[in-house]
């Protein structure tokens, strides 16, 4: 049986007894990665038999609805074969939105295992059909009805057997009809001789229903030329039109154009030449063999120390710096060409870093791939075989690390001539809560820079939510002989000092983990109380005087 076996035991009494034992872990927990942005239950309607493709396949008349997008969902124990359960989207009247799903893959296709290194898996999303137009109208808009409470939020609920797993009712989804969709296909680089290849494919904007393109299947791009040599490279198509591969030598170094034609849920075929989005497919020279390590998992509490600039002033950077990784497992099983190859790609930082995983799905990871130098640098040392990581943070930027949600970043070291990958190192990983307190000196809740004008406020770590900053006693302890009254039992308080005889504080920037908060200007220290509540505080917290 899927997910495990059942076995027949019988009891005391002699009557027989069921077991299931699973075959892998038994989840404990799952949390959706990229569900945060409004999801849509797209539908479209398809008026009549409607027949497609190379493999005459048909699309039947009927309604179709699908998820807008494939789910990205974390699962604990790392362990669990995800691909095991079964995954639906349920209201919290119970009721299943019948958006189905494919079986979970680890994240990036790693088809030909049922692990995944960084327990991050994919829902690949599916399509389903009503026979019934009108009926289905209504079943969906009841299913979906918008602004009628929290009985129409959804969980997304895992079963195997009798077990059930549901993340809280804190996702949602508008029912939308289909309208444009753009396709962008990435040109496939470094294509081996007789391996498969899929199209990658990206939805341009301002297009949200891309998830409405039911099939598609790939076509040679009819010029003289281009026909010419996919019958020199040995160009093959599979009979569904979903992958190709070269079969000759001899297209090293050349390309192939394709054409990408689909079909969408409502029946509408964009395929040919002219109509249909096209991309390119080059072969290469590589290296015999791609070299790949996972390192060990990395879940620590993000103690970022701040980068003071040139004058030793605070700046809005954080970095944390990881341990040295050995890489000498890696290099053990390359050739010698291959290890010289590696410290010339190393030398002439010829490597690409990709990073999934996180909260804010698509968005956030396109915004990381576009400034990636500045989230982290991995440092190697050719000499001992290590490679260290520094993870940035900024208080002026909203894309930052999110704490408690899992990250695998992916470091392929590229051979500079050809580009192709020499290895990849892996490293899953996770922060955590800070320990927010660790930074004082000599035990003392707050303290003044040289200049005066900037004071750093430890606060005390409650749990991994709350931390209270006391105000009253950082003051008393960092500056004690400058007060001149305190409030009702010592809430409040004001400064007086040579730069702001009328006791005004103006508080410009509170340093958060990844935030950079604009407060209020000219803000009387009577209005500040005793502590605050803060769950992703950096190391501290500074108030900078005017």
């Amino acid at each position: 049986m899927k997910g495990g076996w059942n076995i027949t035991v019988k009891d005391e009494n002699g009557d027989e007894q069921t077991i299931f034992i699973p075959s892998s872990a038994t989840m404990g927990y799952m949390d959706v990665l990229n569900g945060a942005n409004p999801m849509r239950a797209l539908y479209g309607i398809n008026e009549k038999d409607v027949e497609y493709g190379p493999a005459k396949k048909t699309l039947k008349k009927g309604l179709y609805t699908t998820l807008d997008r494939d789910l990205q969902v974390v699962v604990n124990p790392q362990g669990t074969d995800a691909s095991a359960y079964s995954f639906s989207l349920m209201n919290s009247a119970n009721v299943d939105t019948e958006l189905p799903f494919k079986e979970a893959v680890p994240f990036k296709d790693v088809l030909t295992r049922a692990t995944s290194e960084n327990a991050v898996w994919v829902l690949p999303h599916d399509f389903v059909r009503y026979e019934n137009i009108d009926d289905a109208r209504t079943k969906n808009y009841l299913l979906f009805k918008a602004n009628d409470g929290a009985k129409h939020a959804l969980s997304l609920t895992a079963t195997l057997n009798e077990t059930t797993i549901k993340t809280p009712y804190d996702l949602s989804a508008q029912l939308k009809k289909i309208g444009e969709v753009y396709v962008g296909l990435k040109s496939l680089e470094n294509c081996a001789v007789n391996v498969d290849y899929t199209p990658i494919v990206s939805y341009i904007s301002p297009s949200v229903d891309a998830a409405a393109v039911y099939d598609y299947w790939i076509t040679l791009e009819q010029s003289a030329k281009n026909l010419k040599n996919a019958q020199l490279y040995g160009v093959e198509i599979d009979k569904e039109g979903h992958s190709f591969k070269f079969t000759r030598e001899t297209g090293v170094n050349n390309s192939i154009e394709f054409v990408y034609n689909y079909i969408l849920m409502d029946g509408t075929i964009v395929q040919g030449d002219k109509d249909a989005p096209h991309f390119l497919a080059y072969q290469r020279e590589e290296m015999a063999n791609a070299h790949e390590i996972t390192l060990e998992r990395l879940y620590t509490p993000m103690d970022a120390t701040v980068i003071l600039d040139a004058n030793k002033n605070y700046t809005n950077n954080y970095v944390l710096t990881t341990k040295a990784y050995d890489l000498t497992t890696l290099l053990s099983d390359m050739s010698d060409v291959e290890k010289a190859v590696w410290k010339s790609a190393i030398a002439s930082h010829s490597y690409k870093m990709d990073l999934i995983g996180g909260e804010d799905g698509a968005e956030w990871n396109t915004w990381w791939e576009n400034n990636n130098t500045l989230a982290c640098t991995p440092v190697f040392d050719v000499k001992k075989n290590t490679v260290t990581f520094s993870f940035y943070v900024n208080a002026d930027l909203y894309y930052n690390y999110k704490l408690n949600k899992a990250y695998q970043l992916t470091v392929t070291v590229n051979d500079e001539d050809t580009k192709t990958p020499v290895a990849s190192i892996i490293l899953p990983f996770e922060f955590t809560q800070p320990t927010l307190d660790i930074t004082r000196v000599n035990g003392e809740k707050a303290i003044w820079n040289d200049k005066k004008n900037v004071l750093s406020i430890y606060g005390d770590l409650v749990n991994e939510n709350y931390m209270y900053v006391p105000f009253y006693e950082a003051f008393t302890t960092a500056y004690a002989t400058q007060y001149s009254k305190f409030g009702p039992s010592a809430r409040y308080y004001t400064l007086s000092n040579a730069y702001e005889d009328d006791a005004i504080l103006r508080m410009y920037n509170a340093k958060f983990l990844g935030r950079n908060y604009e407060l209020l200007e000219n803000v009387s220290l009577t209005d500040i109380v005793y502590s605050s509540k803060a769950a992703e505080w950096n190391t501290c917290l500074c108030w900078i005087c005017k």
